[in-house]
């Protein structure tokens, strides 16, 4: 722990302009971890209780840091007191979603175009303003908040040219030109449909034409003329079998036509999930029944990268007592466990580079210590694998398009993560530019059943 010296607190307008300097940063983690919706409530939150409790603040120059550490705190405790409203008073938790926002009292300061204070990047920096529920005292400033910005690029979507996968169900498909799709987000599954997209007033929506679907037995077409039928047998040795099928018109059910296509996913005993992949479209749409063709030529089939509701709790455990890392020069942080060792700032080393549950030593540079389970580099440019792909996923972590693989190395497994990073590109169909944030495993892992699973659920935990 790196001592400072006491100082006084700071007076009310340095505290609310250090306060909008930072909120920014204390805004995006907020989204990340209690969403949107209650992303705001937390930052008012935190200004109240960080203002109440400056003395507290050791070292001015870690106002930043001290901040964030309090967000992110007062994050997990809503978390936490969710969790425990819904599962004692389920009943009492529906009412309360139809219920009007409570009035909070005024917002903290807007934020402003000042350049950011520098926050101390070592992993023994001051702890946040405690999160005691005793009175705080209201701000006298409180300028009205800006209205969010509406993008063009949705980078919850995946384009064209770009492989959408889903991990859990363990398939990946090429997108072809014009074509979009659904990337995961929370507990929604990735690639369910796909379409083209339109511009409505600044933001990017999707038109689905082609819906992908898994089910325990394949579609019986009961109800259903099959007018053709064909079983295709891809490069890769995926068999699919592509059917035409026609409802005639009955009472209230109009006529139509569609075209299924129908393929096995793995076993279980394959790391699968068994079932089927079933996606169709319009037989009449000559566009959607190309799109849907050039989709499952593309087809690949993952193991899955669900891990056991016991790996998931093990986990959880695990950051039950956390710490979070911050680096202000690269502008992120890491929640990680407690009882975990991390790095500071050393040399060219950014600070939050490697994580370890033991301790460990740096070396040369560029050379990651045996003992790190996990490291995280910001680079710009394109990014390659060279190991097999057995198991990948795309979806959105605080709104930012991310992919993530499970690889298989020579010594076993290994995990990564990258982020696509910088400013969200304008227009309907540009690409995203800018740097990567690329978070992977530091040794590979062996495929030894319950360690293999708790080491993919604690991965996705962190």
């Amino acid at each position: 722990m790196t001592e400072a010296t006491p100082s006084s607190a700071l007076d009310q307008s340095t505290f609310d302009r250090r306060f909008a300097e930072v909120r920014e940063r204390v805004h995006r983690i907020c989204i990340g971890l209690v969403g949107r919706d209650s992303a705001e409530d937390v930052v008012h939150d935190v200004y109240l209780r960080a203002r109440s409790r400056q003395a507290q603040l050791r070292n001015p120059e870690q106002f930043d840091a001290w901040i964030c550490r309090a967000a992110i705190n007062l994050c997990f405790n809503r978390q936490r007191a969710q969790t425990r409203m819904l599962d004692r008073l389920p009943t009492f938790a529906a009412r309360q979603q139809d219920q009007p926002e409570p009035d909070l009292g005024p917002r903290p300061p807007a934020a402003v175009h000042l350049p950011s204070a520098s926050a101390s990047a070592s992993v023994g920096q001051s702890e946040g303003p405690s999160v005691s529920p005793s009175a705080s005292p209201t701000p006298t400033s409180s300028p009205s908040l800006p209205p969010p910005i509406a993008s063009d690029v949705d980078p919850h979507l995946v384009g064209p040219f770009s492989s959408c996968s889903d991990g859990t169900v363990g398939f990946s498909v090429f997108l072809p030109d014009g074509w979009y799709a659904n990337r995961r987000i929370g507990d929604s599954p990735a690639c369910q449909t796909v379409g083209h997209v339109r511009n409505v007033e600044g933001s990017q929506v999707l038109d689905p034409e082609i819906y992908l679907n898994v089910q325990p037995d394949p579609p019986a077409f009961s109800d259903a003329e099959i007018e053709e039928q064909e079983e295709i047998l891809l490069t890769n040795g995926i068999a699919l079998q592509r059917y035409v099928t026609s409802i005639a018109e009955s009472g209230a059910v109009a006529a139509s036509r569609g075209v299924t296509y129908i393929a096995p996913l793995l076993k279980v005993e394959a790391g699968g999930p068994g079932g089927y992949l079933v996606a169709a479209t319009d037989a009449n749409n000559e566009d959607s029944v190309a799109g849907l063709d050039a989709l499952m030529e593309r087809l690949e089939l993952h193991e899955s990268l669900t891990a056991d509701a016991t790996a998931v709790a093990a986990a959880r455990d695990l950051f039950t007592d956390r710490d979070v890392c911050l680096d202000a020069e690269r502008g992120l942080g890491v929640v990680f466990p407690d009882a975990w060792w991390t790095n500071t700032a050393v040399n060219d080393l950014p600070a939050c580079s490697y994580f370890a549950p033991e301790f460990f030593e740096l070396g040369e540079p560029g050379t990651v210590p045996d003992e790190v389970d996990i490291s995280i580099t910001v680079f710009d440019g394109g990014y390659g694998r060279f190991n097999e792909i057995v198991g990948t996923e795309t979806l959105t972590l605080m709104g930012r398009p991310v992919t993530r693989w499970e690889l298989a190395a020579a010594d076993g497994r290994t995990y990564q993560y990258v982020v696509l990073l910088g400013e969200i590109p304008g227009g309907l169909h540009a690409r995203w530019t800018g740097g990567r944030l690329r978070a992977c495993q530091g040794r590979a892992r062996r495929d030894d059943g319950t360690a293999h699973l708790r080491g993919r659920a604690t991965w996705s935990e962190l």
